[in-house]
């Protein structure tokens, strides 16, 4: 079976996390439905920030880097063009407010990774 790879750092990092774990036993872990995580991993959905402690947990990250990583998920699949550089240009035009890094998800309560 060929091995599929991938330059989304989200992605990468999420997949490299579950390890030989199963992506129910990663989900469960998570605390969501399989087919919540199974889109996270293939990158159909990128998880609200109301996750950004457990995967911070799981992938065993800080929390500052799991949202820097969600941000770029985010402006990337806005603009294509993204690189992930902080200093670069993210958009033409202002930021949309759920770009925001930081701004939820201090306002959510942390979960646990069982």
């Amino acid at each position: 079976m060929a091995t599929r790879t991938t330059t989304d750092p989200f992605r990468r990092t999420l997949r490299a996390a579950r390890g030989d774990m199963s992506k129910a036993e990663a989900a469960r872990r998570l605390d969501v439905e399989w087919m919540t995580y199974d889109m996270w991993e293939k990158g159909a959905w990128i998880p609200g920030d109301d996750h950004a402690q457990p995967l911070a947990e799981f992938m065993t990250m800080s929390l500052e880097d799991v949202v820097w990583v969600l941000y770029v998920a985010r402006v990337q699949r806005s603009n294509p063009d993204y690189d992930g550089d902080p200093d670069g240009p993210i958009t033409s035009g202002p930021i949309p407010r759920y770009l925001n890094p930081l701004a939820q998800v201090l306002a959510f309560p942390a979960k646990k990774v069982a």
